[in-house]
């Protein structure tokens, strides 16, 4: 009888230990699903990543969570403004290239003010898109972003050549133009040369604005210039 308890009891203290191991595990498991939460850096790599991949709503609310975490991330605010422009939220955008501009670090501000010089342009504020990107390339003349190196310099030249003409400043639209398309040919003097795509236009200024839309056709890029605005937003 004596021999049946100790067993029994045996018994039961195994399967108590072995109850409270399952239980340590089951819990030790669930705290690793959660783990700790994504850093500031993390969501300002993530909040890039998204943006590259036209996903600007999530790479917003990355950069959003970013600056929650360390408001001093610029980079995550220079994010969050290009993320604003993509949406259409230009003067939220110009605020914080603005501010990048004011109290960012120099490595940011070039950055600024090209995202500035180009979300200008699709607010028509033409002169001050022409500023940031006179501003932009005098800091770098061969200037490449790069969070996204497919927008550069010569993005920045066609916001020059279109913000000229909407001043209807027309000789240094055309200057642009000259920059980008070497063999462009066109001339106000001589309506024979008022050719584009090899079609003919009845007037320079008509020629010379389906050139700057044929450009922002094969040189455009950054996802908020696209021919028209001639013509701005997606």
């Amino acid at each position: 009888m004596m021999a049946k308890r100790a067993v029994h009891a045996l018994r039961s203290s195994v399967l108590t230990v072995a109850t409270a191991l399952a239980v340590a595990l089951l819990l030790s498991s669930c705290g690793e699903d959660e783990g700790p939460g994504m850093t500031a850096a993390q969501h300002n790599e993530a909040g890039w990543a998204s943006y590259n991949s036209r996903d600007y709503s999530g790479a917003h609310s990355h950069f959003s969570e970013a600056l929650g975490l360390d408001p001093g991330l610029t980079e995550a605010r220079l994010g969050l403004a290009w993320c604003s422009a993509q949406q259409g939220q230009h003067a939220s955008a110009l605020a914080d290239f603005n501010e990048i501009i004011d109290t960012g670090p120099d490595t940011l501000v070039t950055d600024a003010f090209a995202g500035r010089a180009v979300t200008a342009l699709a607010m028509e504020s033409d002169s001050v898109a022409i500023a940031s990107a006179e501003s932009t390339l005098a800091r770098s003349a061969k200037y490449s972003f790069g969070r996204h190196p497919d927008f550069d310099w010569r993005d920045l030249r066609l916001v020059m050549a279109q913000g000229y003409f909407g001043l209807a400043q027309y000789a240094d639209a055309q200057a642009q133009v000259d920059i980008l398309d070497p063999d462009n040919g066109l001339d106000p003097a001589v309506p024979a040369s008022w050719v584009v795509g090899g079609n003919s236009y009845p007037t320079y200024e008509a020629a010379l604005a389906m050139e700057i839309e044929w450009l922002w056709s094969i040189v455009g890029e950054g996802g908020l210039l696209s021919p028209g605005r001639i013509a701005l937003i997606e």
